[in-house]
């Protein structure tokens, strides 16, 4: 994180204050360029939350670079589908606000006033899955979030995302992604994030 001012005689917390303002600049660049505002908030809020908690500039650093990286992949997906009709937009928007419940097409539809075959046909059409898919993508995404950067156990993630069991949770997941929420975490689990001073989500 490059500084140029000192907002905080704590060097943590001045490390801390700049990553917060370059994650509120990071967002509102990928709302104008096309991100969901649900979505690019949600995340925002996700990274600042963590960023918050930070005891040492090596975590604060790695939060930053994992939230940069975050955003750029996700605005990749983005630019590489075509512009959404409005109802399909504010589906998206519906299911970024809606991640920890569970979402039917059927809630989608009245949400946006149209059939629920009709919205079907046409959010497969411009975003080249299904709904079911889309809204499972979407919420293994978050998963993968929480088994990075949390100790939550399986059946918490279940359960905060609205799967109906953490089997069911389990074999979606590894569908998706292809090893275990287990065989993920061991992998990919911030290795400064386990230290005794780590944060807790």
């Amino acid at each position: 994180i490059a500084m140029k001012t000192r907002l905080s005689t704590d060097l943590v917390q001045n490390f801390r204050y700049h990553c917060i303002i370059s994650l509120a600049m990071v967002t509102r660049f990928c709302i104008e360029g096309g991100m969901p505002g649900e979505q690019a908030y949600r995340m925002s809020d996700f990274y600042i939350h963590k960023v918050d908690e930070a005891t040492t500039i090596d975590l604060v650093e790695e939060l930053h670079d994992a939230a940069c990286m975050d955003y750029a992949k996700r605005m990749q997906q983005i630019k590489n589908k075509p512009v959404c009709s409005k109802p399909v937009t504010l589906c998206l928007n519906y299911i970024y606000a809606h991640m920890h419940e569970k979402i039917t097409t059927e809630d989608l539809a009245e949400e946006v006033h149209l059939h629920p075959s009709y919205l079907s046909r046409l959010f497969r059409e411009q975003m080249g899955c299904t709904l079911h898919d889309y809204i499972l993508d979407q919420k293994i995404q978050t998963a993968k979030q929480m088994l990075q950067f949390s100790e939550r156990s399986y059946a918490e993630i279940a359960n905060l995302l609205a799967f109906s069991s953490q089997s069911h949770f389990i074999q979606v997941f590894s569908k998706k992604v292809g090893v275990t929420p287990r065989q993920f975490r061991e992998s990919e689990y911030r290795s400064t994030l386990m230290r005794g001073d780590a944060p807790k989500m």
